[in-house]
């Protein structure tokens, strides 16, 4: 599980196939799961300046590989004892969608996603998703 809150920005060192290398700060363990861009991931190694996490033929298909190139945000799974902010979203991807609008409210925002309508029915009324893993 995690909150949709970003904790770092990771620099891409090399994506190809299904392995993902990143350069940063946070030291997680062999097989932690993380979120990259809110897509949730295993880390497969460890290396002195960051780490690498594997991507499944599902996840290469439904999420926008374009995005893991530059800095990408990351999020270490919630641990049981922590805190709860932002809101509890598995990173499991369900459909990439398009921005279509984005209206200033003054202080917030009315974000407008198209979506196929297939996927309308998982979203939940008043319910929390995110976008690119950050928690609307």
């Amino acid at each position: 599980m995690f909150t949709g809150l970003i904790r770092e920005m990771a620099r891409v060192k090399h994506f190809s196939g299904n392995r993902l290398s990143l350069k940063a700060d946070h030291k997680p363990k062999l097989g932690d799961s993380i979120a990259i861009n809110g897509t949730c991931l295993s880390v497969v190694s460890i290396e002195s300046d960051g780490f690498s996490v594997e991507l499944s033929p599902e996840t290469l298909e439904h999420i926008a590989t374009e995005k893991l190139s530059g800095n990408v945000h990351i999020e270490p799974a919630m641990m049981m004892g922590d805190r709860f902010e932002g809101h509890i979203v598995q990173g499991h991807i369900d459909t990439v969608g398009i921005i279509r609008s984005i209206t200033d409210n003054g202080n917030s925002y009315d974000v407008i996603v198209d979506v196929d309508s297939e996927f309308i029915p998982l979203i939940p009324p008043k319910g929390s998703i995110t976008i690119d893993g950050v928690s609307l």
